[in-house]
């Protein structure tokens, strides 16, 4: 119900992390991450939300070592923006210069 009302779905935590983001980033405990960043897209999370260092959702699935994650992110950016959504997600460069 919470998320049908979108509530928190939006708002930004420390660092501007979307609770997209978080679940992207994954734990240690592996707690199936994979269904709640497809719930959260579903209920219309930020697919495209970039924090200030320039990091994506795509960045925090690599850099974590999440290619289940990031397979259901590249699939969500060709849903919404078709193959150009797709390598806009795979070429979005940090701050650093790193690329997911």
């Amino acid at each position: 119900r919470l998320l049908d009302s979108r509530a928190g779905v939006f708002r930004l935590a420390n660092g501007e992390w979307s609770a997209l983001m978080l679940a992207c980033r994954g734990t240690e405990r592996r707690v199936n991450e994979v269904a709640i960043v497809k719930t959260l897209l579903e209920h219309r999370s930020d697919l495209w939300h970039v924090k200030a260092d320039r990091w994506t959702v795509a960045h925090l699935a690599c850099w974590n070592g999440r290619p289940d994650i990031l397979e259901v992110l590249l699939k969500a950016g060709e849903a919404s923006r078709g193959r150009a959504g797709v390598e806009c997600m795979l070429n979005q460069a940090s701050s650093g210069g790193d690329t997911p």
